[in-house]
């Protein structure tokens, strides 16, 4: 069905197949950079007419942007969270981060962001503009800029 309704994804993911167990990480890596920037709903799950759904009993939230995502974790005025590596925080409320694990973040008196360091790219964006994201994307790869995506 992939490779039906989606043939750039199919094509992108195609070197899983092969890969053994110990190499599945850095090969979903380098495949995961690959990927169209397409939500697997548009590009695939409303397309499909061979999708089965069962039933089940368990929350799930859409999370879409990082200012989702700060919600979802309890990001609020008064607190910052942060979801990876180390953040040292000094009045710096608010924010949401997700540090590499090889080097910590610093924020010092600076609201309301998200700061993603991926270890190729440093995201800092406002929050309330996080929807805005899949712009920046979208002139990344029109520069040619695949390797921070």
């Amino acid at each position: 069905e992939l490779a039906r309704h989606a043939p750039r994804i199919a094509r992108a993911l195609a070197p899983l197949a092969t890969a053994r167990a110990r190499e599945l990480p850095k090969r979903l890596r380098d495949c995961y950079r690959r990927v169209p920037a397409v939500s697997i709903d548009h590009a695939l799950l409303a397309k499909s007419r061979r999708l089965r759904c069962l039933p089940v009993d368990f929350d799930w939230e859409d999370i879409g942007t990082f200012r989702a995502l700060a919600a979802r974790a309890g990001v609020d005025e008064q607190s910052s969270r942060t979801l990876r590596g180390e953040a040292i925080l000094f009045d710096a409320p608010g924010n949401l981060v997700l540090a590499d694990e090889r080097r910590p973040v610093v924020l010092l008196g600076v609201s309301k962001l998200a700061v993603v360091d991926a270890g190729d790219v440093l995201l800092v964006a406002d929050l309330e503009r996080s929807d805005e994201l899949a712009q920046v994307v979208a002139t990344l790869r029109r520069k040619g800029r695949h390797e921070l995506l």
